[in-house]
């Protein structure tokens, strides 16, 4: 485990590796342990039934959209309506 006290620089990976990855998700997260951070920042928002989601903002898009404040909307509205923007625009 590195020792954070010390003076020595340390890399790490704001929201995870976002040139290949989406911000905030696991993938983007594995792709800066793959190369080399030693950290990752993390922003978190809890939503209105209390359960914890990385995200920067604290307000939900849907592409250019508002949605509205994630502290005021459930999981699993959240979970819907990102996985129904995902796979209306995956190019994959």
């Amino acid at each position: 485990m590195k020792n954070f006290y010390n003076n020595s620089p340390m890399f790490f990976a704001h929201r995870g590796y976002l040139i290949k990855k989406p911000e905030n998700t696991v993938a983007s997260f594995l792709e800066a342990i793959k190369i080399g951070a030693q950290a990752i920042e993390v922003d978190v928002v809890k939503t209105k039934d209390n359960k914890i989601i990385c995200s920067h903002n604290h307000y939900l898009y849907k592409g250019k959209k508002l949605l509205g404040e994630v502290s005021k909307m459930e999981y699993s509205y959240i979970k819907k309506a990102i996985t129904a923007y995902k796979l209306k625009n995956d190019k994959n």
